[in-house]
């Protein structure tokens, strides 16, 4: 490349605006439930998504991939399924999670997240928190990647995996 395109290209890249790697996962988005597992840990632990994207992506490192070429991997794709279980052990989360927190109440001590299967192929693809218990048979959820709350059915055959403290 001569020294002026180099020049120009320099130029114009410091004028760009820049953006963060945590917005940049935003608008991608990940692989259709592996940006959700970063959301929910993040909402059930008070750590940043990109604190938990970067542990992620250190850990997809060891596979001999460059810290780079892991961190874009993880931007892009999320977790990976085989993955889930190892990332939410990392910040506490057990498998086989079922609230016992009182009604209409929300606490840490009742954080879980729930691994659900949106498409019916029984195979988990969104994962969404559990703020408390709505009732004896309900849970009230927050859906950490769209910023929206709700309730599920405790039995709800759509859930198909549940983490907690």
């Amino acid at each position: 490349m001569t020294k002026k395109v180099r020049l120009a290209f320099e130029m114009l890249e410091s004028e760009m605006e820049k953006i963060s790697g945590e917005e940049l996962s935003g608008f991608k988005g990940g692989d259709g439930w592996g940006d959700c597992v970063f959301q929910s840990i993040s909402f059930a632990t008070g750590l940043s998504v990109s604190q938990i994207q970067q542990a992620y992506a250190d850990h997809i490192n060891t596979y001999g991939w460059s810290s780079q070429t892991a961190y874009n991997y993880v931007g892009i794709q999320g977790v990976s399924g085989s993955d889930v279980a190892w990332l939410m052990s990392q910040y506490g989360l057990s498998s086989g999670y079922y609230s016992t927190g009182g009604y209409n109440t929300s606490s840490s001590g009742d954080a879980g997240i729930l691994l659900i299967d949106l498409d019916g192929n029984g195979t988990p693809d969104h994962a969404i928190n559990v703020t408390g218990n709505a009732n004896s048979t309900g849970y009230y959820t927050y859906d950490a990647q769209s910023s929206s709350g709700g309730t599920i059915s405790m039995n709800d055959p759509r859930i198909v995996g549940s983490y907690g403290f």
